[in-house]
């Protein structure tokens, strides 16, 4: 009797427990996900990521391309050493103004006419020894005669040139303010002598023309003179105004 009343306790113990886990089954919400923890198998290594298969060669990791070397500099060119002078000669250096300017020769012994030497500008050694020189251009005066001693160095020289009809004008506004002047002055006397108004007053007219001549053809043979300067700026050669 006792043996059946615990059997019967014990199945209505195991009815309440299995009614109590069914109830509680049915208190979760619906869609809710029951939390679940992973549990690593035992024995089980983590992922880290692939590995090379055992024996696998790693392929080889590409080089930069290397930069093509700089190409050599080259080596300064040095200028070539000057012509060594004959005897009787040097190295003439002209510069000029006026285009088409030459420097000429004369010997100063024989009675000859001028000749070409070298055309501007001009950098070359010329025999010069015994020769009077000059520059000459179209539409510019002359220069005066110079002269240039032989041997080593460099004779630099520099033209500045003057108006061929400039000078012309200036030469003839002087050749008639001159004597006109002088008139003028040699009738002013005389009408003073003479206290004669008419004549005084004639010289003074005539003397006034003349000196206006003059003064006018001043600046004209400035303007029409030619200057040879050497490096240093002294003066070389310069065109004088020879009326006779």
């Amino acid at each position: 009797m006792f043996g059946i009343r615990a059997a019967q306790s014990g199945g209505l113990l195991v009815a309440m427990l299995l009614h109590g886990n069914a109830a509680t089954a049915q208190s979760v919400p619906a869609g809710a996900v029951p939390l679940a923890t992973a549990t690593p198998a035992p024995g089980a290594m983590p992922t880290l990521g692939a590995m090379p298969a055992p024996g696998a060669t790693p392929a080889p990791v590409p080089m930069p391309a290397a930069s093509p070397p700089a190409p050599p500099q080259p080596l300064p060119v040095a200028p070539p050493p000057a012509p060594a002078l004959r005897q009787g000669e040097a190295w003439m250096h002209l510069a000029s103004d006026y285009d088409g300017a030459w420097l000429e020769g004369r010997s100063r012994i024989d009675d000859e006419r001028w000749r070409p030497l070298c055309a501007a500008p001009c950098d070359r050694p010329l025999p010069v020894d015994g020769l009077d020189m000059r520059v000459r251009a179209p539409a510019m005066t002359p220069s005066n005669a110079f002269t240039v001693e032989p041997g080593a160095g460099s004779a630099r020289l520099r033209v500045s040139g003057g108006s061929a009809t400039a000078r012309t004008l200036g030469i003839v506004g002087l050749a008639g303010g001159l004597p006109v002047s002088f008139a003028g002055v040699t009738l002013l006397g005389l009408g003073s002598i003479k206290s004669d108004g008419t004549e005084k007053t004639a010289g003074i007219a005539i003397l006034s023309v003349g000196a206006a001549a003059v003064l006018a053809a001043l600046p004209l043979l400035v303007v029409g003179s030619t200057n040879v300067k050497n490096a240093e700026g002294h003066h070389v050669a310069g065109r004088a105004t020879r009326l006779f």
